[in-house]
Order: C-alpha cells, then sequence, then structure tokens
C-alpha cells in the first residue's frame, strides 16, 4: 500500500515529536524524555482534525481493503509499544502486540508465543521483529533514578539492558572487588519528588547545565557475595548520618572491553568529591590554632559514626527499635569522604551486623584492611591458625592508625604524610623480615607498610610519634592529646586494652573542648600574641586567591616519590641564575588554600567588628595575570582532563586560571614542594588521565547550552596537543609505560635503580648503546611539547636495556647533553633536559640545526671505538636550516662505508643505525629524511641502516626500524626483504679501511648507590643486586 501525502505529513509529525524528546547519554545512546510528553501528543487532537493523533496513527497503519482490528481506546495502555511499532514500520502488529505487552510492563521479556499469534494473522512482518523490538524498546524505557531507589521496583533483572540516563561518566577509582565512577544526570530527569531524596548531590556544570552528581559502584559478577553485603548493609544503615548516602540499586547487561556481553550489579551512592588522601593533596595543612583544632573536629565526626555504627539502633516499620553490633572492617583513609566538606564513612562491603546479644561482640569478616588493619587480623596468622573472631575494636585499631597518619600531615605536611611516614614503617618492617630470614618461625605482618609487627605496635611509629611532638606548631593545642591517646589507648596489641569506638568518640569530644581551652588561656595570659585585624585580612585575601583546589592531575603514589621539580625556562640562557630569582620562584609557587582558614578568620574579623573588603578590591593575584604557562607544563608535566582545560596552541598565552573541573587527582609533589626544606623529597609527577565519557547536550527548554564548553564539544576538528598526542600509538604507549614504572617503583627499586626490561625488545637491544640526539632549533618548537613526550616514552621503553644507560645529546647547546642516565632518573633528566634545551622564542636567526655537523661528530668519535653496536635515534622535523641538502647524506654513507670496513658483518649485525622520527609537516623536510631511509643505501651502495617514522606512527618501527630489516621495509614496499638476512642491496665490494680498529674498551657496570647508615638494609639490597 503506498502511503499518501497525508500519511507522509503525519509521521513526519509524529517522528519530529520523537525528535524533540529525543535525548542521548554518555555513550551516544539514543532514549527518549519524557515519555509521557509522547503519550500526550498521541492522545491529543490536533487543530482541524477531528480525530486523535493514535486514531490517525492507525487509520495510516490498517489495510483500508478490510475492517480496523484496533481502536484507539484498546491501545491507551500500550501507546509506547505502538509508537515503537511505528518506528519499525510495523504499526499494523498493534492489535497482536497490545495482547501480550502493555507500556506498564516495556522492559520485561516478550513472551516466545508472540510469534505464533503473528504467523497465524496472516499479515507480513520480519522475521527477527521480536529481536529489532527488544533492541528498540529500550530507549523508550530508560532507567529512572527514582525505581532504582524504590526497591519494590528494583531494576534488577538480569537480562537488563537498560540506557542510564547519565549525560557524563567518569572512572574515579578501582578496587579490589568493584570500579567506581562519577556520574552526572540533568535535573529535568528527576522528578520533583524525588529531588528532595537528592538534595545534596546538586551541582552545576559547565555544560549540561543544572545536575545531579552520583557515584555508581559497580560490581563483576564474581563479587555478588561482596554487592549483596553491601546492599544489605546500606538498607539497614541508610538513616545513619555520617555515612554516605545510599540512592538505590541496578543490573545492567552491557558489552564489556572485549565485547562480551556481562552483568554488572551496581550500587547508586551519593557522591564524595574527595577521599581523605585527596583532601588533604589539595590543600596546606591548618596553621592558626582555630584552623586545627576545626579541622580535627570534623575528623573526629568519623570516630562518632564508628561509636553508632557499632552499637546501631535499627527503626523497624511499626516503630519498634531493634539493636545491632557493627563493624566497619575496613577504615581507611580511602573510604573516609568528604561530602560538601563534611566527613563521611563509606564502602560497607566488609561490614557486618548481628543483633546485640549482651556479651562482648565477635564476628568473622570476609576482609578486612592490611595496612591499618589491627594485629589480630593479620593474615599472617591464618597461616599458624590462631585467627579467631574480631571484636569491634578492630575498627579502634584501623582509626588510630588513620589519626597518625592524619597528625603527620597536620604537623609536617604533605611529603612526611605521603612519603616519609610510610617508608619508616617500610624500613623498619624489613629489619622483620630480615630475621625471619634467620628464624622462620618469626611471625611476618601481611602488609609491608602496616603499624604493627604481627602482634606489637611498631616501635618505629612510637618513635615517629615523638618525632612529631617535637615539631608541632606553638599555635597547635590539640595534636599532642589526640596521639597520646592514639599510642595510649587505640593502637594497643590486646583488644581488651583498647578503648572501644564510643570511649574514643567522648575522649576526642574532651580533648577539643580542652584545646580551646588552652589556647584562649594562653591568649588571655599573654602567652601567645594576638593576631593584628590587617594580618588576617591579608592571610584571609591570600586565601581567597587561592583556587578552590589544587587539581593538578598528577597524583604521585607510593612508586613516584623520585620527581625533582625541575627549574623552569629562563628568561634569557645568558643570565645569571641569581638574576630575577623571585620572578621565576614566583612561578612555581603553586597556591592552595589552608585548610578550614576562610571560616576562621571571617569569624575572627567578626569578633572583632573588622570590615572585611571583598577580594577583588584589594588584592590581584599574579595567577591571574596574563601568562604564559606552557613553560610550567612542559617541567612539570601536568595535563589536564578535559577538553576545555588542555593546553591550547604551544604559542597561545593562557589568560584564565585553572578551572575547578580539572582532575580531582591533585599534585603532592607541588604542594610539598614548599613545605620547609627539612622535609623536602624529590618527586617525579605521576600522569594519570581518566577517561571521562560525556555526551552532548540534548534538547532541554530548562536549560541553555550556548556556552564556550558546548561549543568546545561541538567542534571535533580542534584537538588540544595533549589530546592530539594521546590519539595516537605513541600516546598510549606512554601511558602505559608510566602506569608500569610507577608499578615497580618501590623504596627497593628506586634504591636498587633497576626497572623490568622489555624481554621482547631485549633480543634486539642487547649489548647496543643508545643515543638520543634531538633537534632543538627553532623551528622545532611548535613540536616541542609532543617531542618531549615522545622522547620520554622511547627512552622508558628502551633504558632498561642499555646497562651503561642512555644518552641524550642536542643539535644546539652542549650543556644541556646527558649521558649514561639509567633507571628511574631516565624521565625526570630527560624531561628536565628539554625544558632547559627549547629554543627560546625570539633567538629564531641563532637556533638553527647543522645536522651535518652534529652527526659528524657524533659518528666520528664512534668510529674511534666500536666495542659495541650504536643506534642513534634522531627527533627531528628535518629542516636543518644551517645544512646543505646532500651534506648529511654524504657524512652518513661516509662513515657507513669506513664503519663496514672495519666490521665486516656491518650489513647482517646492522652494527651502527640511525633512526630518525620525524615532526611537522613541510614537505621538502620530510622528503629530505624519506630519501635517507628509502634511496640512500641503493645510491652510495652501502647497507640500509637508516629508517624514518613519523612520530605518529607505529612506536615498534621507532624503536626497531633501522635495527630490524623486516621493520625498515614496513615503510618502504620498494624494497624486498631478504629470507638470509643479506644486506638489502648489492655492494661491488668491501671497502679499503681508512679507520683505526676499535680499541675494545668496555665500560664496566656501575653499581646501584644505597642508603647509607643502614647496614643490614644496605647489605641486602647488595646482595639482591648481586642475585639478578
Amino acid at each position: 500500500m503506498t502511503p499518501t501525502s497525508r500519511d507522509n505529513a503525519l509521521k513526519a509529525e509524529f517522528d519530529a515529536k520523537l525528535e524533540s524528546c529525543k535525548r542521548r547519554n554518555y555513550k551516544g545512546l539514543e532514549f527518549y524524555h519524557p515519555i509521557d510528553d509522547i503519550k500526550r501528543w498521541m492522545s491529543a487532537v490536533k487543530d482541524g482534525e477531528k480525530s486523535s493523533n493514535t486514531a490517525r496513527l492507525l487509520e495510516m497503519v490498517d489495510d483500508p481493503s478490510i475492517f480496523s482490528p484496533t481502536s484507539p481506546d484498546q491501545i491507551n495502555n500500550a501507546l509506547i509499544v505502538f509508537a515503537i511499532l511505528l518506528r519499525l514500520n510495523c504499526g499494523n502488529l498493534i492489535h497482536i502486540f497490545k495482547q501480550y505487552i502493555r507500556d506498564d510492563f516495556l522492559d520485561n521479556d516478550l513472551p516466545s508465543y508472540i510469534l505464533n499469534a503473528l504467523k497465524s494473522s496472516g499479515l507480513q512482518f520480519p522475521s527477527d521483529i521480536l529481536t529489532q523490538f527488544d533492541k528498540e524498546k529500550w530507549a523508550f524505557c530508560p532507567a529512572k533514578i527514582e525505581d532504582m531507589h524504590d526497591q519494590t521496583k528494583a531494576l534488577d533483572q538480569d537480562n537488563a539492558r537498560w540506557i542510564l540516563p547519565f549525560c557524563k561518566r567518569n572512572n574515579i577509582g578501582k578496587g579490589g572487588t568493584a570500579v567506581v565512577d562519577e556520574v552526572l544526570i540533568q535535573e529535568d530527569l528527576i522528578p520533583d519528588t524525588f529531588k528532595d531524596t537528592l538534595r545534596g548531590c546538586k551541582h552545576e556544570d559547565k555544560v549540561f547545565g543544572s545536575c545531579y552528581q552520583l557515584a555508581i559502584k559497580s560490581f563483576q559478577q564474581e563479587a555478588q557475595d561482596v554487592f549483596k553485603t553491601e546492599i544489605t548493609n546500606f538498607m539497614g544503615i541508610k538513616s545513619l548520618p555520617g555515612v554516605v548516602q545510599y540512592i538505590g540499586c541496578f543490573k545492567l547487561k552491557e558489552p564489556n572491553t572485549q565485547g562480551v556481553l556481562r552483568t554488572t550489579s551496581n550500587i547508586l551512592l551519593e557522591y564524595g568529591e574527595l577521599d581523605l588522601d585527596e583532601y588533604l593533596a589539595i590543600q596546606y595543612p591548618p596553621v592558626l590554632n582555630s584552623e586545627i583544632i576545626n579541622f580535627w573536629e570534623n575528623i573526629f565526626q568519623v570516630a562518632m559514626t564508628l561509636a553508632k555504627l557499632h552499637n546501631f539502633e535499627y527503626q523497624r516499620h511499626d516503630g519498634s527499635t531493634t539493636t545491632f553490633d557493627g563493624w566497619h572492617g575496613d577504615v581507611k583513609p580511602s573510604n573516609i569522604l568528604f561530602v560538601q566538606g563534611k566527613c563521611k564513612l563509606a564502602d560497607f562491603g566488609f561490614a557486618k551486623f548481628e543483633p546485640t546479644r549482651g556479651a562482648v561482640p565477635t564476628a568473622e569478616l570476609l576482609g578486612v584492611t592490611h595496612t591499618y588493619g589491627a594485629p589480630e587480623c593479620d593474615p599472617g596468622r591464618l597461616r599458624r591458625q590462631t585467627i579467631t573472631k574480631h571484636t569491634q575494636k578492630i575498627d579502634t585499631w584501623s582509626f588510630g592508625c588513620v589519626l597518625s597518619s592524619i597528625a603527620t600531615w597536620v604537623v609536617l605536611g604533605s611529603n612526611a604524610y605521603e612519603y616519609q611516614y610510610q617508608a619508616v614503617r617500610k624500613l623498619a618492617i624489613d629489619e622483620i623480615i630480615e630475621k625471619h630470614n634467620s628464624n622462620p618461625g618469626a611471625l611476618i605482618p601481611i602488609a609491608n607498610d602496616g603499624f604493627h609487627d604481627g602482634r606489637e605496635v611498631l616501635d618505629a611509629v612510637k618513635s615517629w610519634h615523638k618525632y612529631l611532638l617535637n615539631s608541632m606548631r606553638r599555635s597547635d593545642t590539640i595534636t599532642a592529646d589526640v596521639l597520646k591517646l592514639v599510642e595510649e589507648n587505640m593502637l594497643k596489641s590486646k583488644p581488651t586494652e583498647r578503648y572501644s569506638s564510643g570511649k574514643v568518640a567522648r575522649e576526642l569530644r574532651r580533648i577539643v573542648s580542652e584545646a580551646r581551652e588552652r589556647y584562649n588561656f594562653a591568649l588571655t595570659d599573654h602567652e601567645v600574641p594576638a593576631i593584628p585585624a590587617s594580618m588576617l585580612k591579608a592571610l584571609l585575601a591570600v586565601d581567597n586567591v587561592a583556587p578552590p583546589d589544587v587539581r593538578l592531575e598528577a597524583k604521585p603514589t607510593e612508586h613516584s616519590r623520585d620527581r625533582r621539580v625541575t627549574v623552569l625556562e629562563r628568561p634569557s640562557r645568558t643570565i645569571t641564575t641569581r638574576v630575577k630569582k623571585s620572578e621565576r620562584i614566583g612561578e612555581m609557587v603553586v597556591q592552595a588554600k589552608v585548610v578550614g582558614r576562610k571560616e576562621v578568620l571571617q569569624n575572627a574579623l567578626r569578633e572583632q567588628n573588622e570590615p572585611y573588603t571583598e577580594l577583588a578590591v584589594i588584592f590581584e593575584s599574579p595567577k591571574h595575570q596574563p601568562t604564559n604557562l606552557t613553560p610550567v607544563r612542559e617541567a612539570l608535566d601536568l595535563e589536564a582532563s578535559t577538553a576545555q582545560e588542555l593546553d591550547a596552541a604551544e604559542e597561545t598565552a593562557v589568560t584564565e586560571p585553572p578551572k575547578s573541573t580539572q582532575n580531582v587527582a591533585a599534585n603532592r609533589a607541588l604542594l610539598a614542594a614548599q613545605a620547609s626544606s627539612k622535609h623536602a623529597s624529590d618527586y617525579r609527577v605521576h600522569n594519570t588521565v581518566p577517561e571521562t565519557e560525556i555526551s552532548h547536550p540534548q534538547n532541554n527548554p530548562r536549560q541553555s547550552f550556548t556556552g564556550p564548553g558546548h561549543l568546545m564539544l561541538q567542534t571535533k576538528s580542534t584537538l588540544s596537543p595533549r589530546a592530539e598526542f594521546d590519539s595516537y600509538p605513541i600516546g598510549r604507549l606512554h601511558r602505559e609505560l608510566r602506569k608500569a614504572w610507577d608499578s615497580e617503583r618501590n623504596i627497593f627499586t628506586v634504591l636498587r635503580n633497576k626497572i623490568t626490561a622489555d624481554k621482547a625488545l631485549r633480543d634486539f637491544i642487547q649489548d647496543r648503546d643508545i643515543k638520543f640526539v634531538v633537534d632543538n632549533g627553532w623551528s622545532m618548537r611548535p613540536h616541542w611539547s609532543n617531542a618531549t613526550k615522545v622522547l620520554e616514552t622511547l627512552a622508558m621503553k628502551l633504558g632498561p636495556l642499555d646497562e651503561n644507560g642512555l644518552d641524550l645529546l642536542f643539535t644546539i647547546g652542549h650543556d644541556h647533553n646527558k649521558n649514561n642516565i639509567k633507571g628511574f632518573d631516565i624521565p625526570t633528566t630527560f624531561r628536565g633536559a628539554m625544558v632547559e634545551a627549547r629554543a627560546p622564542s625570539n633567538r629564531q636567526d641563532l637556533y638553527q640545526t647543522s645536522m651535518a655537523e652534529v652527526l659528524s661528530n657524533l659518528l666520528n668519535e664512534y668510529r674511534q671505538d666500536m666495542s659495541k653496536k650504536l643506534t642513534i635515534i634522531i627527533l627531528t622535523n628535518g629542516e636543518w636550516e644551517r645544512s646543505a641538502p646532500d651534506d648529511v647524506e654524504n657524512i652518513i654513507a661516509t662513515a657507513i662505508k669506513d664503519m663496514w670496513a672495519v666490521k665486516p658483518n656491518f650489513p647482517v649485525e646492522r652494527w651502527c643505525t640511525i633512526q630518525f622520527v620525524s615532526f611537522g609537516d613541510k614537505p621538502e623536510a620530510l622528503k629530505r629524511l624519506k630519501d635517507l631511509d628509502d634511496t640512500l643505501g641503493q645510491r652510495f651502495k652501502i647497507p640500509d641502516v637508516i629508517d624514518t617514522e613519523s612520530w605518529k606512527g607505529n612506536p615498534d618501527q621507532m624503536l626497531l626500524g633501522s635495527i630490524k630489516a623486516s621493520m625498515d621495509n614496513l615503510n618502504s614496499p620498494d624494497k624486498k626483504t631478504p629470507s638470509t638476512g643479506e644486506p638489502l642491496v648489492e655492494y661491488s665490494s668491501r671497502p679499503e679501511s681508512p679507520s683505526p680498529q676499535p680499541s675494545g674498551h668496555n665500560p664496566s657496570k656501575s653499581s646501584s648507590s644505597l642508603i647509607r647508615g643502614i647496614k643490614k638494609f644496605k647489605n641486602r639490597l647488595h646482595s639482591q643486586a648481586n642475585d639478578d
């Protein structure tokens, strides 16, 4: 039946209505909202028409030669079913489908016997109609937050293919049993009746407008026991203040990264902006007395929560109350979240609740924290068959460890919190391990950074507390009492000697009260001077200038401590480093807020009746001045986490301060760098860019998306340098290597300065020196950021294979060259050299490359000692302004002939090879590099040991293209790879040798540097190094 123009117009109206309700989620999947709008349109009567849109649509799809089998009234409860069939061009089947499925049960499986009804109808239909319908229906019944919350409507079907309505999803963590993602859902997708439940989750997004920010905790099928435990616990304690709020749960069937359908069980939770580690990383420790006390008082909320959790009163629907004994079992910094500035306890996957029976409560738990776990929970005892049921005081021990760590941050700052305290405990446990080697019966704790030796608190922990007491500020009247409580009443080996959580909470309240009184008395007695109001105003102004948080992407981990913050590019390389020192230091300073400062200072000024003028009037921060941040980003290798925050062009000045939407993982190294030099340590910035999935803003009458963020998302053709680099294979390899190196980094590997080598590469790189040459001519400036990362990537890949260490040379300026760089020093040293060696923007005439001169010196030097094979990797754009067109190829050809005369097996062994990694798009320059690769050997009748690969190409080609003949031929289809390993061209004869014979010099291996003063530790590391 041919559709009429009237039919076509009606179908267009229907399609337009669907389009107006169409939304897309973070994966780009389409869904419709609000569904009720579609139903209202179908039931409505258009002006000038006598019947409803549904009736007109039925008339359009029905066969006019027979009586209509369906009236509009018959499908009032199946309007969306009809809409789906219309989308599939099968609207005439509605009279059959309505018998078996309604809009209210759209997410249910279609009964198989509907197919029999279709066959017996005599109508034509697609053979896969049921499959098509099942696929299409999910767009009309997207998952609803309110249904996830309502247990009677829980989205728990194992086969559910829900389309989640979230506009953005970003992974923020992965634990042993679950993955945690941050999600955003636009406000108009939440019914008004449910908004009060989410009142604490409101979030204003720069792209999607008014949203609710939530967290999804996803469990794979093998972790169902933990999921069910956590759901049960959350359902019981959801009314308990001080715990992360439970929103709902759902199951979802979707393909994993391999494309295999997997069902995940998911818990929807209140979003915690930061965990304790992250919170301490983005702010400086408190200084003023009120700041210190207020901070501790917030932390003590966890103790109050634990006390209520251990003695939990559950109110039933009939009003009666049942008391439960509770255990958390996993108290640690990552499970203490900050929600709108308040401390809350999270992660109840290992928690347990049992009805109170009067006796001392004990229970077996599925799992407990290791580092912060009590001695009686240590798995080492399991091997000795001494494990028992645990009392609730395991949480007292764990929280005592957390308080001990926090006291470290309050007194000494991020460096000591993140690195030093942990290293001290590791050294102490290392001594225990050594004793175990001589006494196999000794008990060894499972955690190498725990707080006990298997039975007792470590002496090192007690000594550390003394160190903290000796280092406290005069204004700190509370931390000493906290440490006393921790050591005397919480970190006790016998559970019976530990305080209960209730008693700990009461003691902490007393400590807060006495600390305030003690400081007030000191002020009254003039033991400490009062701070003038003018200084309070100045401090408040400075604090207000600082960004809300310093989310500079990189978060040093326990494996990434050796980063030195490199000196930034100087205004002039000829000026002494003391000139304009204050300006350079100002560029390196990272502003961050002091925890709790704003509230404390505002209250103090209010008490003194001192007016305060807003910051913008009295203070202007140099950080808000237009400034080129490119050198800073290169020196610290910091990248933003979203498209709006990525570097623009290399030469573009950044005129806005960093946005607060940057990645939550802060650069602790930068914060620590400003602490006392007494506690300073070397750091390497750790790069981790979480992968964020976002959708485009949808048509929404309540919101307008015309801001720059929206335009950025729509303009797919503009990629920032960071995004461009990440999009190529070298970018992916860079991330993998950084992650692998960080995973290997610990106190032992750093001291031995040894990283696991790539076994696949070893066969080709063994007994071969690697020298990197970087073209730092002025024309390479636009490519410098990418060149830096390419160099770092290739160096990390090859570094572990070159026992003598890697060499780095620059075409201009010998002061920046580096020799024999090994192990964990490679990325930081090379990156720092690149920052220093970059050509200045205003010296184009002086900074021009003579590649002929560089290669001539390098190859002449190598010909004096050819005891080892050599590969030269050159990063260049090929422009070489100070080299004549034929100079480079003549120098290379001459050198190869000379070396071939010395080494008859030169062609097969590829004794000296040159690998060009090209940048830029200048045709003449790229042709020069291509000719060196493809035609030099044929034209000069020499072995082909030169290869060229774009930095955007295959990293394996950059590593092996000049070494492995088959790799070299990948980019040169006219070459034929010989099966015999013979040269690619025929050579007339081996030339006479004008060069001296190799000297046979064999550099000796350098030994690892070890910690001084720790004799046993040093000997053990020497022993391990020798064994390797």
